[in-house]
Parts: structure tokens; sequence; C-alpha cells
């Protein structure tokens, strides 16, 4: 008796999706500017600018929106590039950091 391995994936085709990995990348990259500036405002609003200067926290701002805007354009090029991934992580967890301030 042989089993039918019509359900296994192909290990050279991917599981996912092109247009669905650059719909994630992006959006985890958009959440992490989203916080990134939602977390600078929310410093500056407090009345604690110079915190926003004097420590690394400025950088992590920056960091947060530029990845994302690379992110956004890079992604649809190359979805599957381990680079684009890294930056989007840096993005989000970036964002994530100045959201927790």
């Amino acid at each position: 008796m042989t089993h039918s391995t019509s359900n296994v994936p192909d290990p050279g085709k991917s599981v996912i999706s092109d247009r669905t990995l650059i719909r994630f990348l992006r959006v985890a990259a958009v959440i992490g500017a989203a916080l990134g500036v939602t977390g600078a405002v929310s410093i500056v609003a407090d009345g604690h600018a110079e915190e926003l200067w004097s420590e690394l926290s400025g950088v992590f701002v920056v960091f947060s929106v530029f990845f994302a805007v690379v992110v956004w354009l890079v992604t649809p090029h190359q979805p599957r590039n381990p680079v684009v991934w890294t930056m989007t992580a840096s993005a989000f967890f970036s964002g994530l950091f100045m959201a927790g301030l």
C-alpha cells in the first residue's frame, strides 16, 4: 500500500506566496515606523525632548522610519531577500522600543 504525498509541499516551492510576504513585510515596517514616530511625539509632548537627543532614542526613530521606507520600496522586487527581512525587523523593533519609552 502506497501513501499519497499530495498534501506535502514540494521542497523547492515556498509555502507562502510572494504577494503575501510583501504585504506582511510592508505592514510590519509601517507599524514599526508609526510606533517610532508616536513614541517620539509622546516624549516631546511630555516635556522630555532632551531625552530624545541625549540618548539613542532619536537614532531609533530615524532607523524605524528609514528602514520602513527602504522596505516599502525594495520588498516588491526582492521579497525573499534576508537583508529585506532584517531591515523589516529593524524598523519594527526600533519603533517598538520607542513606543515603550
